[in-house]
């Protein structure tokens, strides 16, 4: 998989972004499913900030994960998720390069035939080993979600979806979090 991506915001670029990816899907005779990738992407920033070899966001970052789904077939809950991955950000600030791992679980409540709940939590670890800011600016990562599920037929869905991300860091100025609301749509044949 390729995908372009041009990000701009009233009519100037903030950044583009080459990304491609490569995968795998392993389908089991009871239902379950692993899916493993190895992700790579280029990214180049408009604006590098005032010292690039600090600030600059731009460079590759190299991931690689595998998850596992079990078809539960309970009543209440349909799907488990577990997965894990690793990811390598070789950025051209010292500032923004790290080193990272994350977990991550997902579960599928069906609330009827056509409509489910899908609960989503994970944990991670950034080491930017490149900073030389005071203190450190490493973070664990906290994500938390949900997605209201609609499947239209066989083919079409709809999801309302609410994530939160915590990146918790002990220098204030990279201490954040981020909120994620919206929907999506999605044709699978």
């Amino acid at each position: 998989q390729y995908a372009y991506t041009l990000d701009q915001f009233d009519g100037r670029t903030v950044d583009d972004r080459h990304a491609s990816t490569a995968s795998t899907t392993t389908a089991w005779d009871d239902g379950d499913s692993t899916f493993g990738y190895l992700t790579t992407n280029r990214t180049d920033f408009a604006n590098d900030g005032v010292i690039p070899e600090f600030s600059s966001r731009d460079g590759w970052t190299y991931g690689l994960g595998l998850s596992h789904t079990h078809a539960a077939k309970c009543r209440y809950l349909t799907a488990v998720a577990l997965g894990a991955d690793v990811e390598f950000a070789d950025l051209q600030g010292s500032t923004f390069a790290y080193r990272g791992f994350a977990t991550y679980a997902a579960g599928e409540v069906p609330l009827n035939d056509r409509l489910s709940i899908i609960l989503e939590g994970g944990w991670g670890y950034r080491d930017y080993y490149r900073a030389t800011v005071t203190p450190d600016r490493n973070e664990f990562i906290w994500r938390g979600g949900t997605r209201l599920l609609y499947r239209i037929d066989e083919y079409w869905s709809v999801a309302a979806i609410f994530k939160y991300d915590r990146f918790d860091s002990n220098n204030s100025l990279f201490d954040s979090d981020r909120t994620i609301v919206g929907f999506v749509t999605a044709f699978v044949f």
